[in-house]
């Protein structure tokens, strides 16, 4: 899902009692969320870990699991895995 169309979402809910916990609005606690899993996520069935360079570990209380790379990442990795231009022999 594009992220133009998901929902913006805290990965630490912000906790207006004590605010000093996190939750805060910040680049390193957000990210978006298909109006479908924002609303799992909100029951407790789906679970998000933001992990080192933007990473979201996504998890559920059925034992699934999936990782989502930032787009750039996601580049990166494409550019050093597919073979580079082949020189030309003759």
């Amino acid at each position: 899902m594009p992220a133009d169309r998901c929902q913006i979402d805290h990965i630490v809910p912000f906790d207006h009692n004590r605010p000093r916990l996190g939750g805060w609005t910040v680049a390193t606690n957000l990210h978006c969320l298909c109006v479908l899993h924002h609303q799992l996520e909100t029951a407790g069935l789906w679970h998000y870990d933001m992990l080192a360079d933007a990473v979201v570990h996504a998890h559920n209380t059925i034992g699934q699991h999936d990782i989502t790379l930032p787009i750039l990442r996601r580049r990166y990795d494409e550019l050093i895995t597919e073979p580079g231009p082949r020189a030309r022999h003759g």
